[in-house]
């Protein structure tokens, strides 16, 4: 599955234990932190292959990837803990640790095992899931983790209030909400795509405004939201249905592929990020999902209904959407008064007056000068993720 090209002619360029003062960034090929440690740097090469470990030299910033690769009914903790403590005698390991089957057995080998200057282990939180200080992990439990790399911010266990981890532990938390772009971007397949701006020219888009309906109930903000939309008429939505659901639980990472097709039927697209923008308080997470990726992997112009702070950030970063075009949508991180939360909505039914008003001409004219501001945007996105994560290299590589 790893090997290069010539794979009959491969020969290992090094010994992985014979490696003398490296240093080590180590995962497991089953764990989620692989999405995100293979793109910490793009200038790497493969050096040393067997049924066990692929080794990569990143050889512009001085150390080494270990991925144990080894799934084939071996004791893999066993594994891990034996070869660790091999690797630590003479170099030092930087451990990144997700979410997989082994995290709990792996947090208590790094807290209670290894004891060593040569050895550290940091956690990753790259889902876009609900994150509290206890779950996945139980935060207050691991005194040696020295970093907490997370896309989203961290939520008491009751979900009723920040969580206080954070603020004790300022220096270990490292935040950021493009850490799940990188993950989403691998794990349903969108780096297959040609790199670049989207080629296609499109002569046939409808006059409407896509949309996946999906929602939880007419209980929910986001059934509100998109009844908003679709009583414009100007939308052209595809529902979810009983099949839908059916086949992603059978086959989910397939369920995402249409996007490519269907983000480029109409002249516009709609947007419901699986957290609604009023969900800001102080006991939310705040998160993108692929949701919002899908929009950013297309050419055509997208309103999105993020979280403001979230919102802002990809702003920020040089991303365009189409809630430029109707007003105050920005906001800071500062907890958000009401005349913020009126920004929003106004900025949202700006949106969807103009859906029910504009002519067809009006329409057009916005679509050919938004689509000229929304065409960098994958663009923006592949170079983000193609870029050595500068930073976080530093802090897994300097003990």
């Amino acid at each position: 599955m790893l090997k290069p090209q010539m794979a009959k002619d491969w020969q290992n360029k090094i010994d992985l234990f014979s490696l003398e003062n490296e240093k080590i960034v180590y995962t497991h090929l089953i764990d989620n932190s692989i999405f995100w440690v293979h793109n910490l740097t793009q200038k790497k090469e493969l050096v040393f292959l067997d049924s066990d470990y692929a080794v990569y030299d990143c050889y512009e910033h001085g150390f080494y990837i270990v991925y144990l690769i080894s799934d084939g009914g071996k004791d893999l903790v066993n594994m891990t803990l034996n070869d660790m403590l091999k690797l630590i005698e003479k170099n030092y390991v930087h451990c990144v640790l997700s979410d997989s089957r082994l995290k709990n057995e792996l947090i208590n080998i790094f807290e209670k095992i290894i004891d060593s200057n040569n050895f550290n282990y940091s956690i990753l939180n790259i889902n876009s899931e609900v994150l509290t200080e206890k779950d996945p992990f139980d935060l207050f439990n691991m005194p040696k983790m020295k970093y907490f790399f997370a896309c989203t911010n961290i939520i008491g266990q009751k979900h009723n209030k920040a969580s206080e981890w954070p603020a004790k532990n300022i220096d270990r938390v490292q935040c950021d909400f493009k850490y799940s772009l990188t993950y989403f971007y691998h794990k349903f397949g969108f780096c297959y795509y040609q790199k670049g701006n989207q080629p296609l020219e499109i002569s046939n888009r409808q006059n409407k405004v896509f949309l996946y309906s999906k929602h939880s109930g007419e209980h929910s903000e986001r059934y509100r939201l998109i009844k908003k939309a679709i009583d414009t008429d100007r939308v052209q939505e595809k529902p979810y249905t009983t099949d839908d659901w059916f086949w992603y639980f059978v086959n989910y990472n397939y369920y995402h592929m249409p996007f490519f097709t269907d983000y480029n039927t109409c002249k516009f697209n709609l947007v419901m990020e699986t957290q609604p923008p009023v969900e800001v308080k102080e006991n939310c997470n705040l998160f993108l999902s692929e949701k919002t990726l899908k929009a950013l992997m297309v050419s055509t112009p997208t309103y999105v209904l993020l979280q403001y702070p979230v919102y802002q950030k990809l702003k920020e970063f040089g991303f365009y959407f189409l809630n430029e075009e109707f007003g105050k949508y920005d906001n800071s991180f500062d907890i958000l008064s009401n005349s913020n939360i009126k920004a929003y909505e106004e900025n949202y039914d700006n949106f969807c007056k103009w859906l029910t008003k504009c002519s067809d001409i009006e329409f057009n004219e916005m679509f050919e000068k938004t689509y000229k501001k929304s065409i960098n945007n994958k663009s923006i996105l592949e170079s983000y993720l193609n870029s050595d994560k500068e930073k976080e290299i530093n802090l897994l590589i300097n003990s």
